[in-house]
């Protein structure tokens, strides 16, 4: 058992390491794409938007944490009926950290563009703009409980080679509709679907990984479902804290 965690952990850190450098050269790519088909604007208002979409992500803070630490026994047990339940939990909490950051993210659509000066596009382009990153935010939530199960389980080398290959992808295409199109909001759109694409990969993953999910075991008792959301909230207030 230690030998194959182990063998998980180098390969953990492997991966990482390689991906860590691929993400920034297609990074620096993307960035350079943008300005030589959109300018300057449209680099500033994509840095501008993902620093306040990174304050949405406020709503997760202590979740995934708590998931990897809450499954951290029963997969070191094989116990699936308390991986399930667990997951099952998990899935809940996502869907309402989806729908808080939708509901949260749309309030400021009215008061968005106050954000963003000297610029050309027009407010309603920029809400349009947010509104996107708005949606590429929420539904990043809907699998990430699985995802986390995979980090859990010292796995999380799979997702990191799923998300670098797509990322590929995505630049590849991102480039072309760029240059074609020569539209931001086309290229957004690109962006989410396959960030929504590597995310139902990694689902898809998962489920092969871990067929014993697609059982019903019930729902987790009340007093293990409190202490599960005791340590959320505990880490929710000490991520908060250390912001």
């Amino acid at each position: 058992m230690n030998k194959k965690r182990t063998e998980k952990s180098i390969k953990n850190i492997a991966t990482a390491m390689i991906v860590q450098v691929i993400t920034l050269l297609l990074s620096f790519i993307t960035r350079t794409l943008l300005v030589k088909s959109l300018g300057v604007e449209s680099v500033s208002l994509n840095g501008l938007f993902t620093e306040v979409i990174s304050m949405l992500s406020l709503t997760e803070l202590g979740v995934g944490s708590a998931i990897i630490y809450n499954l951290y026994k029963p997969l070191a047990e094989g116990n699936e009926e308390k991986i399930c339940q667990l997951m099952r939990l998990f899935k809940i909490a996502y869907r309402i950290i989806s729908l808080a950051t939708f509901v949260i993210g749309c309030s400021l659509i009215p008061v968005i563009n106050l954000l963003v000066k000297d610029i050309s596009y027009s407010d309603n382009y920029v809400r349009i703009v947010y509104f996107l990153f708005v949606i590429q935010t929420s539904t990043s939530y809907l699998f990430s409980y699985k995802i986390s199960l995979l980090n859990a389980d010292q796995r999380k080398f799979i997702h990191s080679i799923i998300h670098v290959i797509v990322k590929c992808i995505c630049t590849g295409v991102s480039a072309i509709v760029l240059f074609t199109t020569y539209n931001f909001i086309l290229y957004l759109i690109v962006v989410i679907i396959f960030n929504f694409l590597t995310n139902v990969i990694a689902s898809i993953v998962v489920d092969r990984l871990y067929p014993y999910l697609k059982k019903d075991y019930g729902k987790l008792s009340k007093k293990e479902s409190i202490k599960v959301f005791t340590n959320i909230k505990h880490l929710f207030v000490k991520n908060v804290s250390a912001k």
